[in-house]
C-alpha cells in the first residue's frame, strides 16, 4: 500500500457517520482525500471514455478545492459520492456543484452543505415516497431498518426502497438486494439534522410530530392485515414493529401532543 492509500485509509478510520460537523476539518487531510477520490474517478468511471481532453481543468478543479475547503470533509465525500455515480455523467455533475448557490439569508454554520443536500434532494423523482421511505429510516430507534422491513412497513413491492434512493446514492447507503439483512443508513448524522430542521431543508423537511404518526399509522395497517413479513425468523410482527410505536408516543408525550 503506498503512501497516499494508506493516508485515505486513516482518514476513512477516522471519520464516521456520527462524527460531528467541523471536527474533521484539516485542510491537508481534504487535500489528499479530494486529489485521490478525483483522480480515481478520472481513472476508473464507466464513462471515462466521453469525458473531454480539457475536463476537470486546473480553475475547475481549483474551485472544487476551495468549495471543499469552505464546506469541510462531510461536504467534500458527499461530493465525491455524487461525482462517483455510474448512472451519471461527471462533467455534468461538477458543473452543477460549481454553480450551486447557497441561501444568502441562511445563518447557518452548514451553508455549503445545506445547499449541495438541497440539490440532491431536488433530483427525487418522486419526493414524497422518497421522504417517507427516509422518515422511517431517521426516526427509527431498535428495529433494524433492511430494505424488507421497509417495504413491508411501508406497503410498497420489492426492490421499492432501491429504485425510490437511487438519485439518493451520495446520502444513503442501501443494500442492492431486498433480502439483504444489511440495513438503510444515512452516510452522517448531518442528513438528519438537516431533514429534521425546516430552515435548513425547507420543502424536504420531516416534521417528527406529524412524522411519528404517520408512521403509527402504517404500522397499524401491517397488523391489521397481518401482512407484515419480520426481517428475521423468529420476531414477530409486534415486536418488529413495537420500537417505532414506542418512539412515537414518547415523543408526543414529550412534546405534549
Amino acid at each position: 500500500m503506498d503512501w497516499t492509500n494508506a493516508k485515505i485509509h486513516k482518514i476513512n478510520d477516522t471519520y464516521s457517520a456520527r462524527t460531528p460537523l467541523g471536527f474533521y476539518s484539516s485542510d491537508a487531510d481534504i487535500r489528499v482525500f479530494l486529489e485521490y477520490k478525483f483522480g480515481k474517478l478520472k481513472e476508473e468511471h464507466p464513462l471515462k471514455g466521453n469525458f473531454a481532453a480539457d475536463w476537470s481543468s486546473h480553475t475547475e478543479y481549483s474551485r472544487l478545492l476551495q468549495l471543499c475547503l469552505q464546506g469541510g470533509f462531510v461536504y467534500a465525500s458527499v461530493v465525491m459520492r455524487y461525482l462517483e455515480s455510474t448512472w451519471y455523467y461527471p462533467p455534468t455533475r461538477l458543473s452543477a456543484i460549481l454553480n450551486l448557490q447557497q441561501d444568502p439569508t441562511s445563518t447557518s454554520s452548514s451553508i455549503y452543505l445545506d445547499a449541495l443536500y438541497r440539490h440532491i434532494f431536488s433530483s427525487l423523482a418522486n419526493l414524497p415516497q422518497g421522504l417517507d421511505v427516509l422518515t422511517v429510516v431517521i426516526l427509527h430507534r431498535g428495529s433494524r431498518m433492511t430494505p424488507k422491513f421497509v417495504e413491508d412497513l411501508l406497503i410498497s413491492g420489492q426492490g421499492h426502497v432501491q429504485s425510490i434512493l437511487t438519485d439518493l446514492e451520495p446520502l444513503v447507503l442501501v443494500p442492492q438486494s431486498t433480502n439483504d439483512l444489511r440495513e438503510v443508513t444515512v452516510c452522517h448524522g448531518s442528513v438528519r439534522e438537516f431533514l429534521l430542521d425546516p430552515k435548513r431543508s425547507g420543502r424536504f423537511f420531516i416534521d417528527s410530530s406529524t412524522a411519528y404518526g404517520k408512521l403509527a399509522v402504517f404500522c397499524m395497517k401491517r397488523l391489521r392485515f397481518q401482512q407484515f413479513v419480520p426481517h428475521t425468523e423468529g420476531i414477530s410482527p409486534i415486536m418488529d414493529i413495537f420500537p417505532l410505536l414506542s418512539n412515537g408516543l414518547s415523543y408526543r408525550i414529550a412534546n405534549g401532543s
